[in-house]
């Protein structure tokens, strides 16, 4: 979601090719603050071939996005519309509104 969303402004490899699906999961939020009944879900269901599946294309994507970059485009703070997406797409929860805030910044 950081590369995708916040700095090329593209859709996140994790609404692409039905990965929720692939990998049998409930959750479209980044991880940060879930509870330990949430971690037992995600635990318990995952498909780690998905999964792993998933990383390989989250790798890919994020190598070219990073070969896209001019240097110093990190230095570039992030639009509040990329951050309200995260939050309109449930990529971030809520309660991690501290992470957001962190990108913000």
């Amino acid at each position: 979601m950081t590369m995708n969303i916040l700095v090329s402004d593209k859709q996140q490899v994790l609404q692409t090719t039905n990965w929720l699906e692939k990998m049998n999961i409930p959750f479209t939020h980044s991880g940060n603050d879930m509870n330990e009944e949430e971690v037992s879900v995600l635990s318990s269901k995952i498909d780690f071939n998905s999964l792993l599946e998933y990383r390989e294309a989250v790798g890919k994507q994020t190598q070219e996005v990073i070969s896209l970059l001019s240097p110093g485009q990190f230095r570039m703070k992030i639009e509040q519309n990329r951050i309200k997406q995260l939050f309109d797409e449930n990529t971030v929860m809520k309660n991690s509104k501290w992470l957001a805030e962190y990108w913000s910044k």
